[in-house]
């Protein structure tokens, strides 16, 4: 377990869930969004890279990507986003789903680190993206239970794609430089090892001519 993304995780988890955030969160749609945006993208993430690594096979990775955004996407639609804001246990139920679905993501998507994976993160974030995006260009009122003007809408939507598409960019940046490491690390590894099984093989070769 690492302490260090175990540690900030919870904090970001615990800021989003504060009471004053979560009773704000009810009532202003761009603040309940960037609630999202902090579980998903920040606090549901860290709690993944945290667990202990174990090398996974590529059709866990597959179902993990392809579980994020419909779990995302699913609690958008009016029936559950509505039900969510009004009953607190069915807001509860929410964020766990969205930080478990983040955490398996992120624990599948580094266990190992691999090249692809890069790909992955951007196809499972674009579904949520569009999501996003379609809040934002909207005309209409997409949730009956906020009572607020047309573009508090669309600034959540902004911060869905905003916020959440930056934070992807970072979060591939992040994956490409740990996978170029371990790449470099690895050649350099076999590069070392290489000099020294040919010292092997020419030390066997004198012996045996000197017999």
């Amino acid at each position: 377990m690492r302490r260090g993304p175990l540690f900030a995780g919870l904090v970001v988890a615990l800021l989003a869930l504060a009471p004053p955030v979560d009773a704000l969160a009810e009532r202003r749609q761009v603040v309940h969004m960037a609630q999202h945006v902090a579980l998903l993208n920040l606090a549901g993430p860290l709690l993944g890279v945290a667990l202990p690594r174990r090398v996974l096979l590529r059709w866990v990775v597959t179902a993990a990507a392809a579980v994020l955004p419909v779990v995302v996407v699913a609690w958008h639609a009016p029936v559950l986003y509505e039900r969510a804001v009004r009953v607190a246990a069915v807001h509860g139920v929410e964020h766990v789903l969205f930080v478990a679905a983040a955490m398996a993501f992120w624990f599948a998507l580094t266990s190992p680190i691999r090249g692809e994976n890069i790909v992955v993160l951007f196809a499972a974030s674009l579904p949520v993206m569009v999501l996003g995006l379609g809040m934002t260009l909207s005309t209409t009122r997409w949730y009956a239970v906020y009572h607020e003007p047309l573009v508090r809408q669309q600034v959540a939507g902004a911060v869905m794609w905003g916020a959440g598409g930056a934070a992807t960019v970072v979060a591939a940046v992040t994956l490409f430089y740990a996978w170029l490491s371990a790449a470099t690390r690895s050649e350099h590894n076999r590069q070392a090892s290489a000099p020294s099984a040919s010292g092997n093989t020419s030390s066997a070769a004198r012996s045996a001519h000197t017999t």
